[in-house]
């Protein structure tokens, strides 16, 4: 299932808001037994996966480092993020990361996206 995200339905209230993201898009993947998620609401980045798309690369990039902030603060939120430019790719943390790996390589062969260098890619 995929969820393209609302302004009135933005869980993070981020949508539309000043250096939020423009727009996002949520999906699930099939892989996740929904039943050991932790927040396992329809558009959960847990149950798949989500890319948000900002105005520009550094509000991207302040976006990783509050996930990466408030992953150190809860296990439960640790997630595959990968970021270039202004597209962040979260992936969920009951995916393997070879698998999240998979979703980064696939949306970099679109040419939107690509996997971020080391120094960019971080599980937050």
């Amino acid at each position: 299932m995929m969820l393209h995200t609302h302004r009135d339905e933005d869980p993070d209230g981020l949508l539309g808001a000043p250096d939020g993201y423009r727009s996002k898009l949520t999906f699930e993947d099939r892989r996740i037994d929904g039943a050991t998620v932790a927040v396992p609401d329809p558009g959960s980045v847990h149950l798949g996966g989500a890319i948000e798309v900002f105005p520009g690369a550094d509000a991207a990039r302040t976006r990783v480092e509050r996930l990466h902030a408030s992953a150190s603060r809860s296990l439960a939120h640790t997630e595959h993020a990968y970021l270039n430019g202004r597209v962040l790719l979260r992936m969920s943390p009951y995916l393997a990361e070879s698998a999240a790996d998979a979703y980064a390589a696939a949306l970099d062969a679109t040419g939107i996206a690509r996997p971020a260098t080391e120094a960019d890619n971080r599980t937050v």
